[in-house]
């Protein structure tokens, strides 16, 4: 069984949605009122447009403790009027792929896009949205052919004393302005309808030139934020794929230059950098990893089956949304009230248990619980990891975690 088909096991979903008034208005939870709750007729939704203020608590029940069942199946129902199924939030994958002369050494280059056109291919892939570039690229204009001072260089800087030439420019070289690795080859696209564009994007590309690394993944991130700002119930990854550290564009290319853009992209963007290295001696790659929020990078050795573990490194992609659900739409005309959304689980034979909503993921806590991706504006509900992790173990395509998502009472806080 694929990785793959285990996130897709552990992410059963049901989505439990209120079409008509607000179980209370009391202000106090729904799970501690129970006479309120089974008054109630139902609800969820505001018609004003406006939404409940989301409350502020210690760390919520998660899966594997702190959880409460008592009476909750009971009080859940007496306000839910409509089931849906539900999914997980939509991912998008934009690809910076390393097209440096040194992708032809070893058939780098061959295992390289054997893998991407096998992983687009694949029907587990379906749904998935894809776009890619490459890097380096010529620039777009044409880089100063002499100086007197490194200023007047720019990205391609130095100046080379006494020749008065920019060094970054020498020898017809790629681009090292971030802007020209901002316009994808591809723009991000769906599965699998998008697989024969992405298929024929890289057939069109050939190994050639320099690593400018930090332009590319400065230029990667900046086109994925446009999208996903486009896109905000998304989750939008940039993976990194190379076969070495930087090289070419001197001054304004190296791995803490590169690191310093991946942390840009998710500190403000809230953009992952996932970075895949093929080679035998890529432990810095580490650094622009880390920074770009995905920990460590993954490296891939030349000594094996290239093709194949750059293919379970792309397979490993589709962790990054489990348990990360989507807000169910409510019916034509009326709108979400997002303090009145709760959040069960109920493992295979066992009772359901409600979460308590926390404000953050640094709220969490060892006890787990739900939060909002963002309070003031929510777009995912994203369970916290002490809680995702017990709704994965032991999964099973037969037996899996149910996640319910609850409109039309108040908010359960942690």
């Amino acid at each position: 069984m694929s990785f793959a088909r285990h996130v897709t096991a552990w992410s059963s979903l049901v989505l439990a949605a209120a079409a008509s008034v607000a179980c209370g208005s009391s202000g106090k939870s729904e799970f501690e009122d129970p006479p309120a709750a089974a008054g109630a007729t139902g609800g969820g939704f505001a018609s004003n447009g406006g939404q409940s203020a989301g409350g502020a608590g210690g760390a919520g029940g998660g899966f594997t403790g702190g959880t409460t069942s008592a009476g909750g199946s009971t009080q859940i129902n007496a306000c839910a009027k409509q089931t849906t199924g539900g999914e997980l939030i939509p991912l998008d994958l934009y690809f910076m792929v390393d097209r440096s002369g040194s992708m032809e050494d070893n058939g780098k280059w061959t295992s390289v896009t054997t893998a991407l056109k096998q992983f687009v291919a694949l029907p587990d892939a379906a749904g998935i949205g894809v776009g890619i570039g490459f890097f380096g690229v010529p620039p777009s204009k044409p880089p100063p052919t002499s100086c007197t001072n490194d200023a007047q260089c720019g990205e391609y800087g130095p100046c080379l004393p006494g020749f008065n030439m920019c060094t970054g420019a020498v020898g017809g070289a790629d681009s090292c302005e971030y802007a020209d690795y901002a316009t994808p080859k591809m723009t991000i696209a769906t599965l699998p309808a998008a697989a024969s564009q992405f298929t024929g994007e890289i057939g069109k590309v050939s190994p050639k030139g320099s690593t400018p690394t930090t332009p590319a993944i400065r230029g990667a991130l900046t086109y994925a934020h446009e999208w996903s700002t486009q896109h905000p119930d998304h989750l939008t990854l940039v993976v990194f794929a190379t076969d070495g550290e930087p090289a070419g564009c001197i001054k304004s290319n190296s791995v803490d230059l590169a690191a310093q853009s991946a942390s840009q992209g998710w500190q403000s963007w809230g953009i992952k950098t996932v970075v895949i290295g093929v080679g035998s001696e890529l432990g810095a790659l580490n650094a622009i990893a880390q920074a770009g929020g995905t920990d460590k990078a993954v490296l891939v050795d030349v000594g094996g089956n290239v093709a194949k573990e750059f293919l379970d490194a792309l397979n490993q992609l589709r962790s990054y949304v489990a348990c990360k659900y989507q807000i169910p739409k409510p019916p034509g005309g009326q709108e979400l009230d997002f303090g009145q959304v709760n959040v069960q689980v109920t493992s295979p034979g066992g009772q359901p248990m409600f979460l308590g909503q926390v404000p953050d993921a640094a709220s969490c806590g060892t006890a787990g619980g739900w939060y909002y991706d963002n309070p003031s504006a929510p777009t995912k509900i994203l369970l916290c990891d002490a809680t995702c992790a017990g709704v994965k173990q032991g999964q099973t395509p037969s037996t899996s975690t149910k996640v319910e998502i609850v409109l039309g009472c108040m908010t359960k806080f942690g």
